[in-house]
């Protein structure tokens, strides 16, 4: 697909962004109603949480609220949509599981997460 072979390009790179960059990056998410590019950006996203990248996931996992937060509302605006992106959606929901399994961690998440938010991601548990 198209927009595989475009997140291969950006995620050559990676590893050279720097900590400005990514946060900028950062603070335009969520994407909303670009279902073209969803994919792509969000892809990026979990490149970075899948390398533990620490720009991303904050000191001490600072920002696992902001993220959460920023998956949850691409599912809601349907940028990221099951069904036309299995191998994304796979990779959400194993970044999600582990966070879910741990109710301390995850409640003192969900309190971060407007209620809209919550009732979807209970939903994904």
């Amino acid at each position: 697909k198209q927009w595989y072979q475009r997140r291969v390009a950006i995620t050559a790179g990676i590893d050279n962004l720097d900590e400005q960059t990514i946060q900028t990056w950062m603070s335009w998410l969520p994407i909303k109603e670009d279902q073209e590019e969803g994919p792509i950006i969000y892809g990026l996203l979990m490149d970075f949480i899948e390398s533990d990248n620490q720009y991303v996931l904050g000191k001490d996992n600072a920002n696992l609220p902001e993220i959460v937060k920023v998956i949850a509302e691409a599912i809601i605006n349907k940028t990221i949509q099951s069904t036309e992106n299995a191998e994304l959606t796979g990779r959400i929901e194993r970044f999600l599981s582990p966070l879910q399994a741990n109710t301390e961690l995850w409640q003192a998440i969900l309190v971060h997460l407007p209620q809209t938010h919550q009732q979807l991601l209970a939903g994904q548990s």
